[in-house]
């Protein structure tokens, strides 16, 4: 699991030298892995939108390099990307309800 006293000094920029980029993609990780969370079960057409973007960003294995790609974000967080595709992938087959403390996101 990652906690979020982990997983928020990445927001904040504390475990990156380049401080400014590391809150832009870890800004672009957190809203992508939110509207994955919240949107899995949306009836609303425009939140199931959301959803779809969101998986097929996170989930998309493959060599992109470009500076939005999942798989770069990841590399620049020093976060490897398969780690939280198994925890997302873990968390929704336990029906979305994550474990462990309220705030976390299966990730072992």
């Amino acid at each position: 699991m990652i906690l979020p006293a982990q997983y928020y000094p990445l927001l904040r920029g504390e475990a990156c030298p380049r401080s400014g980029e590391c809150r832009l993609v870890a800004a672009v990780l957190d809203d992508a892995i939110q509207c994955y969370r919240k949107y899995r079960r949306a009836n609303d057409v425009r939140k199931q939108r959301l959803f779809r973007e969101a998986e097929r960003w996170i989930m998309k294995a493959g060599g992109d390099d470009l500076p939005f790609s999942f798989e770069y974000i990841c590399a620049v967080l020093g976060i490897e990307p398969e780690y939280i595709r198994r925890g997302l992938r873990q968390w929704q087959g336990t029906d979305g309800a994550a474990t462990g403390r309220p705030g976390t996101l299966p990730l072992s």
